[in-house]
């Protein structure tokens, strides 16, 4: 009975470590999003294990969102940095981190509005001053998988060289934001079937249910810098938190 038991942990042992070295392959090899790994047989070869203890690597893998299966291309990489194996604790971009599918494409659509009273409450503003209001839409096919909503105060955009007509240019914007004025935040989440409002806004049926963030960024003068709204269709994505 004993050496059945060593033997199962040994047969065990070996896709987890094939697991672990798939990841390193895929790190060290700097393959992107949309990048396929080497097929069944290369990885057999490569790590000197049978094609069945590739398989398990390969559906461990998948179980853990880091790729999929696509008929006739392969085992294909989600995003990279899930390979990190961070949570919502010290993600900034839960969109690109969290995702089981690619998106197909993205919208930017920008407006500018004065400060209502609650974003004066949130912005912790008296005097009046002007929202940049950016939303992005992710779609996954012809579908919205997400809608995150920027509110920015327009004093902290001033000094950035911004082209609103151009996408890169705000999604750049976006993460200057938040690598550097961002040093801390508070994060509410919470589920809800879609109201009209919200079901307009992302195309969506009345009565959806839609996973909602609304996070809080605050710079280093504990002022806050942006504030986001971000909505989720629960099928595209795995979210985690990990506690050490």
């Amino acid at each position: 009975m004993q050496k059945l038991s060593e033997k199962s942990n040994t047969k065990s042992l070996k896709y987890v470590e094939t697991y672990d070295k798939i990841r390193e392959l895929i790190k060290n090899n700097n393959l992107q999003a949309g990048d396929t790994i080497p097929g069944e047989n290369d990885l057999s070869k490569l790590f000197n294990v049978s094609r069945g203890t590739v398989r398990q690597a390969i559906a461990l893998l998948q179980e853990d969102g880091l790729i999929y299966k696509q008929q006739g291309y392969g085992n294909i990489i989600l995003d990279p940095k899930k390979l990190e194996n961070k949570g919502l604790e010290s993600i900034n971009e839960p969109i690109f981190d969290f995702n089981k599918v690619e998106y197909s494409k993205i919208d930017f659509k920008v407006e500018f509005q004065p400060a209502s009273e609650k974003m004066k409450e949130i912005f912790e503003e008296d005097s009046n001053f002007i929202i940049m209001l950016i939303n992005v839409k992710y779609y996954i096919e012809d579908n919205v998988a997400a809608l995150l909503m920027y509110f920015i105060n327009f004093d902290d955009a001033k000094e950035y060289d911004l082209n609103l007509k151009s996408e890169y240019d705000l999604k750049k914007f976006i993460d200057k934001i938040l690598i550097d004025k961002i040093i801390n935040s508070e994060l509410e989440f919470q589920g809800f079937k879609s109201r009209e409002s919200t079901a307009n806004k992302m195309n969506i049926n009345v009565g959806k249910y839609v996973l909602y963030f609304s996070e809080i960024m605050k710079k280093e003068n504990n002022k806050v810098s942006l504030y986001r709204r971000s909505y989720f269709i629960p099928e595209y994505f795995n979210f985690k938190l990990i506690r050490s």
